[in-house]
């Protein structure tokens, strides 16, 4: 397990360690890149099932505290049914353009994503990790084996996990490897993949400096 990895899942625990005790949340699981073990995930999805509002403001005020980064993405479900995810803003609404997006705070603290399309068959097919429930059943894994059933499957399926990419350095001709994580992260950016090896990437920085 990767640092970044076991660095997430302690954000994952932590969080719902400190909602034990919130009223209205009645089920916590983390799914996705995470759930299913990718070394260089990038961010940490909670799904969490509410039986009332009355203690969202505590959850928004306590991802803030575990998640100073805001890599923590929390998945809000009344039910089976998907309501929105967590602001990671202190005030609601807040100074942002995303305020503004329809249906956006309508319930405070409650984000409404431009462009997210709720599809739990893709969410949930594959694995998930429960970390809290009040009820002997869970809700989040009886959904799960339902989804599966409808798709045909037996058991969740592997998380697609990225491999790294070997490339040639278009400089010094060596072989260089471009690693999930790094693959991520200049993706994250807007950056291309590089064309040159490390080594010659930090000697053309010397040269610039010189």
């Amino acid at each position: 397990m990767t640092d970044k990895l076991e660095n997430f899942r302690k954000i994952a625990v932590a969080f719902a360690d400190g909602l034990k005790a919130v009223a209205g949340v009645e089920e916590i699981a983390v799914f996705g890149s995470v759930a299913g073990g990718d070394r260089y995930p990038s961010d940490v999805d909670v799904a969490i099932i509410l039986s009332s509002l009355s203690g969202l403001a505590q959850v928004a005020r306590h991802k803030r505290k575990v998640d100073n980064s805001n890599y923590l993405d929390v998945f809000l479900f009344d039910g089976r049914k998907f309501m929105g995810n967590v602001c990671h803003r202190k005030d609601c609404p807040g100074q942002s353009m995303e305020c503004y997006q329809p249906g956006c705070g309508r319930n405070k603290f409650i984000r409404v994503r431009e462009g997210l399309v709720p599809d739990p068959a893709r969410w949930f097919k594959t694995p998930l990790i429960v970390l809290q429930k009040h009820d002997d059943k869970s809700v989040f894994l009886d959904w799960q084996k339902d989804i599966l059933r409808s798709l045909g499957l037996t058991a969740p399926e592997a998380y697609q996990v990225r491999g790294s990419i070997t490339e040639k350095c278009r400089q010094c001709g060596s072989g260089f490897e471009i690693n999930p994580g790094e693959q991520k992260y200049f993706e994250s950016m807007g950056f291309k993949l590089p064309k040159r090896c490390q080594p010659c990437r930090d000697g053309s920085r010397g040269l610039e400096e010189v």
